[in-house]
């Protein structure tokens, strides 16, 4: 390989490992929020859970005083 040839093929590699990092932190930035998502659905799924227990609990006490039991 003559040094023309060498210093092409070293930029090429370059190029394309710069382009495959430049994916990689985009990806761990992709990461890093589905971790926020995560964490944000169990804190809603938590709520609305004890939101709706709260009501079906309501609505069976109800239930039983309009029937005296």
């Amino acid at each position: 390989m003559t040094p023309t040839e060498n210093k092409t093929v070293d930029t090429e590699v370059s190029e394309e490992l710069r382009l495959l990092r430049k994916i990689d932190k985009k990806v761990d930035a992709l990461d890093e929020g589905f971790e926020t998502m995560k964490k944000t659905a169990a804190i809603h799924g938590a709520v609305g859970g004890a939101i709706s227990g709260g009501i079906v609990a309501t609505a069976i006490s109800f239930a039983k005083i309009k029937l005296g039991l």
